[in-house]
Formats: C-alpha cells, sequence, structure tokens
C-alpha cells in the first residue's frame, strides 16, 4: 500500500466525511482528494518528476497537508523545513538535499530570500499567502489543473519526506522516510491506539516533524478527522469545544501554558469530548500527569517513544495506564507508569553496551530497534548511514533499561548522561525525584566538566507560583531519595529552560551554557 491509496480509497468509502479542518477552512476526503491531485498535476507541468525533491517551508496549514500527499502521489520527495529557522540553517539542510522547487508561506520568504543565491537547484518557487511575490502561486497552480489521479508508478520503498533530526555533532541528519516506513506505522498504531474512523485528532505541534506526520497519516489511514492548528492556548481549547476532539497530543508545557491562559480568561471550554491523551515528545512525572488527566476529566493515557527515523516504536496500553494512575495503585503500579510500554507490533527493540551487547535486564544501555517503521539511510549522508543503522539496527541514542515484565523506560540522552568521580549518573532518576517536592514546578539536572571529578551535577528549578524553597531544602530533600554522589552541587532557579522548538524537551547543552558558560 502506497501513501496516496489512503486518500484515493477515503474518496471513494467515506465522499462526504469531514476529512481536514485547518484555522480556516474544512474539506471532506473527496475535496481533499481533489486538491491533492489538482497539485500534484500542477507540479508535474512545471517539471516535477519522480525521485525530484520538494521543499516545503510553512506553519500548519492545509496547503502543507496537500504538498505531503501530492508528493506521495508523484514518487517526489518532500523535504520538511524547519520554519523557524534562521537562513544559515535552512540553506545548509538544502545544500544537503538540493530541492528542484520550494513551497513557502509568504511569513517565511525573508529567510529564504536572504540565501537564494546559494540555491541554484532550485527551479520553482510557489507561494502561497497574500503577500508573496514568487512567480508561481499555490492557489493558481490547484485551481488550474486537473483533478484527475497522477498516473505515476510508485514503489513501497520509495521515499516520500526527508526529515531532519539533530545530531550529536550539530550536522542535520537527512532521515529519508518511505511510504512503507508510514504504511507500516500506521499499521502499528491502529492497533496499539484503537484508532478508528469516528476519531477526531487534534495536531497542534509543527508537520515539519516526523512525528507529528506519522498521526497525520495513521488517523488518515482510517478515515478519521483531522484538525491541524498553530498552537497557542485559546486556539487549542476552541478546537477541541468546537471539532469535538476527542484524540490530543499534550505535554507539560503545553498544559502549563493552557493553565495560564485560563488563569486570565474569563471564558470556559467544554472539554468532554476528549477521550484520549497522547503523550508529546516531554515526559511528565506521575503527578503531573494525575493533574493534567483531572484537567481533561479524566480521559485514557498513552505514552510511547517516538523518533524522526522510526515513528513510533514503543507504546503502552491505554488500560494499563488507567489503572497505574489509580490512587488506589500500589508502588509497583506507580513505578511502571514510567514506563513507555513495549515493542510496537512487528518491531524489534534492545538494550545494549558500547560494543552492542545486550545487557540484563534492570541495567541501562542504549536502545536500539529495527522493523519496517525504521528508515533505510540517510540521504547524501553515507557516514551518518552507516554510524546510525550499523548491523541493520538504529542506534537511537536514547539511554533505557528493560525491567523483567519487558517495559521500556527511557533514561535520557547518550550525551545527557554525567560521569562524576568515574561513575555513571543519569539525570532522569534525580529529576524524578526532584519532581515529587511541592515547591518544584518543573526541575532540569545536567553536568559541567571539572578537572577534578570530570563532570559535576547542576540542577536547575522552576518552582511553583506562591512556593519558595532554598537550594539547601533542596539538597537535603535529595540525599534522603538518592545516594550522596547524585545530589546536585548546585541548584539554580529560573523562569523557564531554552527548549526544543516543537516538542519543548529541555535543552541542556544550552541552559548549561546559559547558567554556568559551559555545555
Amino acid at each position: 500500500m502506497l501513501l496516496g491509496d489512503i486518500l484515493i480509497s477515503n474518496a471513494r468509502r467515506y465522499p462526504d466525511k469531514l476529512a481536514l479542518v485547518d484555522a480556516e477552512n474544512k474539506y471532506s476526503w473527496k475535496e481533499l482528494n481533489g486538491r491533492v491531485n489538482r497539485l500534484a498535476n500542477g507540479l508535474i507541468d512545471l517539471g516535477m518528476r519522480k525521485g525530484d525533491r520538494i521543499a516545503i517551508i510553512s506553519d500548519n496549514c492545509h496547503q502543507y497537508v496537500e504538498t505531503l500527499f501530492a508528493s506521495a502521489k508523484l514518487g517526489l520527495i518532500s523535504v520538511c523545513m524547519n520554519y523557524r529557522f534562521a537562513g544559515e540553517q535552512l540553506s545548509r539542510m538544502m545544500i544537503i538535499t538540493e530541492p528542484k522547487a520550494i513551497i513557502i508561506r509568504d511569513s517565511y520568504q525573508e529567510a529564504i530570500e536572504s540565501i537564494r543565491p546559494e540555491l541554484p537547484f532550485i527551479d520553482a518557487y510557489i507561494g502561497f499567502g497574500t503577500t508573496h511575490h514568487y512567480e508561481f502561486d499555490y492557489e493558481s497552480l490547484v485551481s488550474g489543473s486537473s483533478n484527475g489521479e497522477p498516473t505515476v508508478e510508485v514503489s513501497e520503498d520509495d521515499a516520500y519526506a526527508i526529515c531532519f533530526s539533530s545530531g550529536t555533532t550539530g550536522e542535520p541528519k537527512a532521515a529519508v522516510i518511505s511510504h512503507k516506513n508510514r504504511i507500516a506505522n500506521s499499521n502499528q498504531i491502529t492497533v496499539a491506539h484503537a484508532a478508528t474512523r469516528e476519531n477526531t485528532m487534534l495536531l497542534p505541534l509543527a508537520l515539519y516533524t516526523s512525528a507529528t506526520q506519522q498521526y497525520l497519516f495513521t488517523y488518515a489511514f482510517v478515515g478519521a478527522t483531522q484538525v491541524v492548528i498553530n498552537f497557542s492556548p485559546e486556539d487549542y481549547l476552541e478546537a477541541i469545544e468546537k471539532e469535538k476532539v476527542d484524540t490530543v497530543m499534550i505535554n507539560f508545557t503545553l498544559y502549563n501554558l493552557i493553565k495560564e491562559y485560563l488563569s486570565k480568561s474569563t471564558r470556559e471550554y467544554d472539554l468532554s469530548s476528549v477521550k484520549l491523551l497522547r503523550s508529546a515528545g516531554q515526559g511528565l512525572s506521575y503527578e503531573q500527569w494525575r493533574e493534567v488527566i483531572e484537567f481533561f476529566h479524566n480521559p485514557l493515557v498513552i505514552k510511547g517513544l517516538a523518533m524522526t527515523e522510526a515513528g513510533l516504536a514503543t507504546s503502552g496500553i491505554p488500560e494499563e495506564y488507567k489503572a497505574w494512575l489509580s490512587p488506589q495503585a500500589s508502588p509497583e503500579e506507580k513505578r511502571k507508569f514510567g514506563s513507555l510500554g513495549k515493542p510496537m507490533l512487528g518491531v524489534q527493540m534492545r538494550v545494549v553496551d558500547g560494543n552492542d551487547q545486550d545487557v540484563p535486564p534492570g541495567e541501562i544501555g542504549e536502545f536500539i530497534c529495527k522493523g519496517d517503521n525504521v528508515v533505510k539511510a540517510f540521504w547524501n549522508q553515507p557516514h551518518i548511514t552507516e554510524q546510525t543503522l550499523r548491523g541493520g539496527w538504529l542506534h537511537t541514542g536514547d539511554l533505557a533499561m528493560i525491567d523483567d515484565d519487558g517495559y521500556m523506560y527511557l533514561m535520557g540522552r547518550k550525551d545527557d548522561r554525567i560521569r562524576t568521580g568515574g561513575l555513571n549518573v543519569y539525570p532522569v532518576e534525580i529529576e524524578e525525584v526532584l519532581a515529587r517536592h511541592p515547591a518544584v514546578k518543573e526541575i532540569a539536572v545536567f553536568g559541567i566538566s571539572d578537572e577534578h571529578w570530570g563532570e559535576i551535577i547542576m540542577a536547575a528549578a522552576i518552582l511553583r507560583e506562591g512556593h519558595e524553597v532554598t537550594e539547601d531544602e533542596l539538597k537535603e530533600y535529595c540525599r534522603r531519595h538518592v545516594a550522596r554522589y547524585e545530589v546536585p552541587k548546585k541548584f539554580f532557579f529560573v523562569e523557564d529552560f531554552p527548549r526544543h522548538p516543537v516538542w519543548k524537551r529541555v535543552q541542556k547543552k544550552e541552559l548549561a551554557h546559559e547558567l554556568c558558560g559551559k555545555r
């Protein structure tokens, strides 16, 4: 099966069912398939051929979704760019991938214009929005083309997109994602989440990321409705109420922004339609999840591990998480709530040491996996392909532990691990302890270099409103729960952390540089 087949099938089976909602438009499956076909045929008229790359620089909108599907039908490869990046960063990514055409929302044309002389390989600039000045206009291209199905031979092993993840060296890793990768993971998630065409899924995080695209295709795969927004608390809550959304992506940063907005607003929102909370790229403590589910009137929760190169690789069972979150849960059940579940159907996973040898249950090592959901290469980067996919396994760079029952626990990134006095310290274990302190809203533990110890442990805390705590009190609290060598040497009290622009994870290297002048 191919990604384009999803639209063809849904347009035939559910022609009038609502398929896609964005800030300004609503399309049925028949309407969406027609627009995608017209865009695809317009791109053919511009000289685009199978295997060509087409870059996209836009925030979330129906045009982004249409471009992904049109590229898939033509055998083109969408190069998915972070619209927040400066021109220099965008230039690096495009020089790696050499797209033949580019689709740009007018809000982001300034960055492209600043680097246009560096992009001689781009033949067609296609703009949309009211203020773009490019030769080709997206809506004119769509309205002026045939809505017939393109006749291009596409294989499930053909790429449909290149999505970028950051490498430890700073070089952007251009993951080549195939139709087979996306369809396999769509099947896996459908089984794990019990997704159906009756669902309405809210996508508030950027479509240029692999994980958001995976949910887009998964819920399209079953014929569900997709609601695409650019996150703001008001738009998020309005979308849930207006479209009766039942499945949402949430993390603690988004939740805190929603709470802050509501504290200043007199408006009330009906969130009773929400039945499933999908963890979105940022870990929450047990206590934080209790607070979030109470806010959403006790829906089910599902957690897992999603990656650019593998989509969703592990997933838990909502009914298990519900039991583990119960006030009656035992300490062991509460511990299990910290897991990210087990491998998805068709995914093999291991936890290995530095020589790729399996470590025993309960020990920490690098999480590696393989399956049809895992990419086979990085574009024009054979050195990254060889290193990251050595032995046929995706080496994620994530530290993990598998318990005796087969549940996987994420322990942070390999480059987050702190080596102090010859001992390994895993920040996530200290963070879980400190997050239980009543004054602590959010905590980040990191290491900085030290001539004597190799590295020393530092911590930064965001305090709950109206609460106070001293550094000495937090150190004493730590000593009651972790080894003395794991107690941070210094605590910083901050208003916020530097975060990943999409998933809102704390960027610890940047935090260490801001607070200590070191990375």
